[in-house]
């Protein structure tokens, strides 16, 4: 179990993995922004600063456990 959990705590903490990516990591991390705005456009901006609040709460834990 502390394997799965090892897992999934390093995806979110390197967006999906693309903070492994050789070159240009960071690019490839704002590509993973870029899509969660494109897949939120059409949303309420009450619903899109909870979504914001959401990602910057299991980020900074998964720093935590990282």
């Amino acid at each position: 179990m502390k394997k799965l959990k090892d897992f999934i705590v390093m995806m979110i903490a390197t967006g999906l993995g693309t903070g492994f990516a050789p070159v240009a990591s960071g690019t490839f991390g704002t590509l993973v922004g870029i899509a969660i705005v494109f897949l939120t456009r059409n949303w309420s901006f009450p619903n899109v600063l909870w979504l914001g609040l959401g990602i910057f709460l299991v980020g900074w834990w998964a720093t935590l456990e990282w």
